[in-house]
């Protein structure tokens, strides 16, 4: 969904299809449908209920949400009134997990309301209130001075005036909840300026068009950090993020390393790649190289952000294969140097 929608909603209808099935049925199993009377009262008894839960939400004085997947839309309501509508760019259903063990939710979510919604994390202001400027003194009008009031602030608009998170919830009654995630929820889309499926060039810089902003990064890190200050103190954070970002660092160094080597692989002919018709991930040498960044420094990452290093980071998958790998690939490249450099020209 887009990340625009920092408002109270105290209730969401969410119409059939949640689940991703909105594809319409094939002709011949509409056709049958449409001759069964029993399929046709049932049809016509959900639209009646769906209508009916709508006239319910236009009767009420609050503010309200109908999302219908198969239209791709979230629009913002008031009595029946439509006042704004939102792109729904990508939706997933998810259940809760304890444990690793996924506890799956038997109630239907679809063509219900979802009901007494909140913010997570909850509007820091709720309303502006504009004081307009007091009248004119008694006889002002014959002074000709302060005969007109200052004129009143312009005020902002609410996209100015109510910040809003790049991801947030919205939690309803009997726990259910809306997480809005920002950007582009497909990330199949992600493409850089060689026209490879990476969120980064092969030189380590960003694809920024599908990517945080250094703002939106800092000001994520600064929400995550928050969570952890629940639990733990400052000292702790900092210095738990201080060798994350070393990881990171790390991690990247040993990735453009791997991708030097990769590029000249290329350079030399030694494997083809999407320049010059080939794929640059199906051959063995190109293999070690998707190995490096790919499991080996995410892994690396994933046990510095969730365990604080350790042996899980060396040794499953970690920093020893990840080294492993950058040797190979280095030892692949050199054992094959020899026989495609050209001998120095013998000095007369």
């Amino acid at each position: 969904m887009r990340p625009g929608l920092g408002l109270m909603a105290a209730a969401v209808l969410v119409l059939s299809c949640a689940e991703g099935s909105c594809h319409k049925a094939p002709a011949s199993t509409t056709a049958g449908a449409d001759d069964d009377p029993r399929a046709n009262v049932a049809r016509l008894q959900r639209a009646n209920a769906l209508l009916q839960r709508q006239i319910d939400l236009a009767a009420g004085k609050d503010f309200y949400l109908v999302l219908d997947p198969a239209a791709g839309s979230l629009v913002l309501m008031l009595k029946g009134a439509r006042l704004q509508q939102f792109g729904v760019r990508g939706l997933q259903v998810g259940h809760p997990r304890v444990s690793w063990v996924g506890l799956r939710d038997r109630r239907r979510i679809e063509d219900v309301i979802w009901s007494k919604g909140e913010l997570d994390p909850p509007r820091l202001l709720d309303r502006l209130v504009i004081q307009a400027a007091p009248p004119a003194k008694e006889g002002a009008e014959q002074t000709g001075k302060e005969a007109e009031p200052t004129p009143p602030p312009v005020p902002p608009t609410p996209e100015e005036l109510y910040p809003v998170p790049s991801r947030y919830h919205i939690r309803f009654a009997d726990g259910l909840s809306m997480e809005v995630r920002p950007r582009e929820a497909d990330t199949t889309v992600i493409q850089n300026a060689g026209g490879l499926p990476l969120p980064t060039e092969l030189d380590g810089r960003f694809v920024d068009k599908f990517l945080y902003t250094e703002q939106e990064r800092d000001k994520a890190r600064k929400t995550m950090q928050a969570s952890c200050r629940r639990c733990h103190d400052s000292s702790w954070v900092d210095g738990h993020w201080e060798r994350f970002m070393n990881t990171i660092q790390h991690t990247n160094g040993a990735t453009l390393a791997a991708t030097q080597l990769m590029q000249d692989i290329w350079k030399r002919d030694l494997a083809q790649n999407h320049t010059k018709g080939g794929n640059p991930f199906d051959e063995f040498i190109e293999k070690v190289w998707s190995d490096v960044w790919l499991f080996y420094a995410n892994t690396i990452r994933f046990s510095s952000a969730m365990g604080g290093g350790g042996d899980y980071s060396v040794f499953a998958d970690g920093k020893y294969h990840l080294s492993r790998a950058v040797r190979e690939m280095e030892d692949w490249l050199k054992a094959r140097k020899t026989g495609t450099e050209k001998p120095p020209a013998k000095k007369k």
